[in-house]
C-alpha cells in the first residue's frame, strides 16, 4: 500500500516536472547540450560556494543563514537540470 505522503510527494514532483517542462526553449541535441552546461554551471558555482568556505577555514563553523539561503538556491538551479535532463 501506498502511502498519503508518498502519493503527495509524487505528486509535487510530478507538478515541478511539467513547470520546468513549460521553462525549456530548446530541443533535441540543443536541450541536451543547454541543460548538460547549465547543470555544469549551476554545481560549480554551488562548488565554488563551498571552495570559499574552504579557504577561508570556515569550513567547520555554522552555516549563516545568508549562505545558506545562497547554497539553496544554487541547489534548487541543480534540480532545474537535472530535472531538465530526466
Amino acid at each position: 500500500m501506498v502511502s498519503k505522503k508518498s502519493t503527495e510527494h509524487v505528486s509535487i514532483w510530478n507538478s515541478y516536472e511539467i513547470e520546468v517542462e513549460n521553462l525549456i526553449l530548446t530541443s533535441g541535441k540543443d536541450r541536451l547540450l543547454e541543460n548538460t552546461l547549465g547543470l555544469v554551471g549551476e554545481a560549480g558555482e554551488f562548488a565554488e560556494k563551498v571552495k570559499k568556505k574552504i579557504r577561508l577555514g570556515a569550513l567547520d563553523s555554522p552555516i549563516g543563514i545568508g549562505e545558506r539561503v545562497e547554497l539553496l538556491k544554487e541547489l534548487g538551479d541543480v534540480l532545474f537540470y537535472l530535472t531538465a535532463l530526466s
